[in-house]
């Protein structure tokens, strides 16, 4: 099969992509906020492991936001899903 003949899969999954990068976009600010959750939670954990004491422990800080504690999980996880679905199915195209 020449690379330039890309079937229904091929596009398929170019499509995918593209519909995860779309969901991503839509979900960027919620990307911003989980990363400085994760840093958090990991500036948390190398301090413990450190031995030096923080003045209170890492999962307290989070729950007093719970309305923000699960904010966009389900659409950064359907994004990066769709974006790692997409290559592999494009992939799947080029080899049949």
């Amino acid at each position: 099969m020449h690379p330039a003949n890309l079937g229904t899969i091929g596009l398929t999954g170019f499509l995918v992509f593209l519909a995860g990068l779309h969901l991503l976009w839509q979900a960027r600010e919620e990307v911003f906020f989980w990363t400085g959750e994760f840093l958090r939670i990991f500036r948390g954990e190398f301090t413990r492991r450190a031995g030096v004491n923080s003045p209170t422990p890492i999962f307290v800080t989070s729950m007093g936001r719970a309305e923000n504690r699960y904010r966009g999980t389900l659409r950064l996880i359907a994004a990066f899903g769709l974006m790692a679905l997409g290559p592999l199915l494009f992939l799947i195209d080029l080899h049949y």
